[in-house]
């Protein structure tokens, strides 16, 4: 009850003193959210929407993209070993991820995608220069590509935001080319303070690292429980039917793969 309290409390705060200045503000409102909703985050994943707002893209640029860094950097050097052509990043957030596979296989052509245009107009920025990649404002349920276009999907810290996952499953496996893969990558909320530290760099955050790690993981991310239902689930619905399963430290790993030759939808 306390926890309940204290976020309305944040809250208020935070909406009280939000305009002189906004980002502080706008953080204690965050801070107080989360607070709030301690020990049920999957119910505050719920609210968790598609199109991330400005200001929170600002926050995540600024705060939880360095933290997730060493993990992008491990991610590019699976893809470069892979050795696509061409790969999509969906939902590429800040474009981290994509900056650094184009950055790393400069004879590659990458497209990064997300819903919201604060993060993609970030992403943009973060790419200006690199001349195979392009960015683009696009909803994943209905992308503007054609079939086949792809060897590698990619997605990291996405899933957790689809409302209408089957959907994007779909439309994944439609611009896939036959025989490519969908890597599929998510927090994994089953971790001990070990795997966090052998993930990320350790005490990145002082005292609060473990603790902020762990909650984050819990709204952004999924038990084994909710894989083996939820997420299975919704594979089975999609055209790929199956995925294979594996986990690393603080993540999972979903590798779907489109046949050689396809059914029919």
């Amino acid at each position: 009850m306390w926890t309940r309290i204290l976020g309305i409390l944040l809250i208020i705060a935070g909406i009280i003193g939000g305009p002189i200045p906004v980002v502080p503000g706008s953080l204690i409102v965050v801070l107080g959210i989360l607070t709030y909703f301690a020990g049920r985050e999957r119910t505050l994943r719920r609210f968790i929407p598609e199109r991330i707002p400005a200001f929170v893209a600002g926050i995540y640029n600024r705060v939880v993209a360095p933290v997730l860094q060493p993990l992008h950097d491990k991610m590019v050097e699976s893809i470069a070993a892979h050795g696509p052509r061409r790969i999509l990043d969906v939902g590429a957030g800040t474009g981290a991820l994509a900056v650094g596979i184009a950055r790393r296989l400069p004879g590659s052509r990458v497209a990064g995608i997300d819903f919201s245009p604060a993060m993609a107009n970030i992403a943009a920025l973060a790419g200006a220069g690199v001349p195979n990649l392009v960015f683009a404002v696009m909803d994943g349920k209905q992308m503007a590509f054609i079939d086949n276009e792809f060897d590698l999907v990619v997605s990291t810290s996405s899933l957790h935001h689809w409302r209408e996952p089957v959907r994007i499953f779909n439309e994944i496996f439609r611009c896939l080319k036959p025989g490519g893969e969908a890597w599929i990558v998510e927090g994994y909320s089953g971790v001990d303070q070990a795997a966090i530290d052998r993930a990320l760099k350790p005490r990145a955050w002082g005292w609060a690292h473990y603790r902020v790690v762990m909650y984050s993981l819990k709204i952004h991310g999924f038990s084994q429980e909710e894989y083996d239902t939820t997420v299975k689930d919704a594979i089975a619905q999609s055209n790929f039917r199956e995925g294979v399963f594996s986990r690393s430290d603080i993540m999972m790993h979903i590798v779907l793969r489109k046949p050689v030759t396809a059914p029919a939808p």
